[in-house]
């Protein structure tokens, strides 16, 4: 049985929306969820119980962009209360990390106990000489939770009994010996619609690939290999045109912390397991590198150098053989009329840039008049940067950095 919804729908409350069954499967159901047309990226929701717009999946083409929830249906299952070592790491585990904790104080009868399993503080920084805290374990701290901390896995035994292990983004592949001596084995968020995009940097190659469609997926461990456990509940979501990676980012956490709790609650890891989901192409999440900061001026479009700048932290070029990097980069979009700025840059000649040519504004009219900014060509439009350090050279803001150069950027192209 089918049952449609509008797809311009209304508001309401994630338990209104789960409500409401779409299309049956078996016994189970799939969940589509109303979305807007015409709501800007800036309105992204934080909490998945808001809906995320995609006009690219509902223009001309009347596609439904819809949220897809995929669950295998089962019996009632039961277990006994669970004791739960949570393996985690950073801002993405946090997120399960609370939600986990909120259904253990609400229902002591599902989560019996949780602990927290890190890594061991990491250096970072150019020459690794800074030390860089967990993000969990400040989290697990405040939350008054048992903290386990480890370099590796060598040497090393469960502190205690338990039933289920969940790693949220940890790093490290626990090994099958852990796995296998526990009653309920393990569970997995993993943000992308597997088997695409296994590996470590799923939301950045989904959106370095311009695909329509993320999404989030709840596995087993599997005791081989990463990201090769069997699908308990995955869900499809839209990627909006002009998405900012922070906005999607916490919000594909908070969908995976909302989706790992109803495994929890309908018991899905207790077998018999049924798989659901997957039918997508396998392929490979590498880790993005500095050839994914690389700035292509001939090919890259605005929205695109904003992206990667947000996803990755920095951007760097080349001027003059010398390695530069750029920071802050943010769409122009329209140029204000002749009169809205001065300098040597006028209006027109912003127009007549080539790809990775640049220039000193200065603004002169409204809320931002007298700001000193650097816009450089793309593609498709202009961008502006914040910061620029060039190599050999202490970092400026990028304003300043052209105001200073010998004709304010007249002749001066990236590469």
């Amino acid at each position: 049985m089918v049952v449609c919804v509008d797809a311009c729908g209304s508001s309401g409350s994630v338990s209104e929306k789960l409500a409401r069954p779409a299309r049956a499967i078996s016994q189970g159901t799939h969940v589509i969820a109303p979305t807007r047309r015409g709501r800007s990226e800036e309105s992204l929701p934080h909490n998945p119980a808001m809906l995320i717009p995609s006009t690219r999946l509902c223009g001309t083409h009347h596609r439904l962009a819809n949220s897809l929830w995929r669950c295998a249906y089962s019996t009632q299952k039961t277990s006994p209360p669970l004791r739960i070592l949570f393996a985690g790491s950073d801002e993405f585990s946090a997120v399960s990390l609370r939600a986990l904790h909120k259904e253990q104080q609400e229902n002591p009868e599902l989560i019996a106990s949780l602990d927290v399993l890190c890594r061991e503080d990491g250096k970072t920084g150019r020459k690794r000489n800074i030390l860089k805290e967990v993000p969990i374990k400040p989290l697990a701290t405040s939350l008054s939770l048992p903290l386990h901390i480890i370099p590796s896995f060598l040497n090393w035994s469960l502190p205690r009994d338990y039933d289920l292990i969940i790693a949220v983004s940890f790093g490290l592949f626990i090994p099958s010996s852990i796995i296998t001596s526990l009653p309920y084995g393990g569970l997995n968020v993993h943000p992308s619609l597997l088997p695409r995009y296994r590996g470590a940097a799923p939301i950045q190659r989904t959106l370095l690939n311009n695909d329509p469609l993320a999404g989030v997926t709840i596995q087993t461990l599997d005791t081989q290999k990463f990201d090769h456990g069997k699908i308990l509940l995955q869900r499809e979501i839209p990627v909006p045109d002009d998405v900012r990676y922070g906005a999607f980012h916490d919000y594909l956490a908070a969908s995976g912390a909302e989706m790992l709790v109803e495994v929890l609650r309908k018991r899905l890891f207790v077998a018999p397991i049924q798989e659901v989901g997957g039918g997508y192409e396998p392929s490979l999440a590498k880790k993005v590198g500095t050839e994914d900061e690389h700035v292509d001026w001939t090919s890259w479009g605005s929205r695109e150098a904003r992206l990667r700048c947000e996803m990755l932290g920095s951007l760097w070029t080349e001027l003059g053989g010398k390695r530069t990097i750029l920071q802050g980069v943010e769409v122009l979009g329209e140029l204000p009329e002749e009169g809205g700025f001065t300098g040597s840059a006028t209006r027109g000649e912003l127009e007549l840039l080539s790809e990775g040519e640049f220039r000193w504004v200065k603004i002169t009219g409204g809320e931002e008049k007298g700001r000193e900014i650097m816009v450089v060509r793309m593609r498709d439009g202009w961008v502006t940067v914040g910061s620029v350090k060039v190599e050999g050279k202490k970092e400026q803001l990028g304003g300043d950095w052209v105001r200073s150069m010998q004709g304010r950027g007249v002749g001066k192209r990236f590469v």
